[in-house]
């Protein structure tokens, strides 16, 4: 499955809230969890990447 960034960082989908409500209470939603975490992943590679060139911009 290729997965582009947009698609990662766009988890409106899997936040609950008022208008999208958790899909059954009695079990955990592994899907919403998968979608979750991997915008976790992906936000703090992007900060340290980005914090990583500023540093090497200040070294040149």
């Amino acid at each position: 499955m290729n997965t582009t960034p947009e698609q990662i960082l766009d988890i409106e989908a899997a936040l609950v809230s008022d208008e999208n409500l958790e899909r059954d209470k009695d079990t955990l939603d592994f899907q919403r969890c998968a979608r979750l975490h991997n915008y976790l992943v992906a936000y703090a590679y992007m900060a340290r990447k980005r914090k990583r060139m500023k540093k090497d911009k200040q070294h040149q």
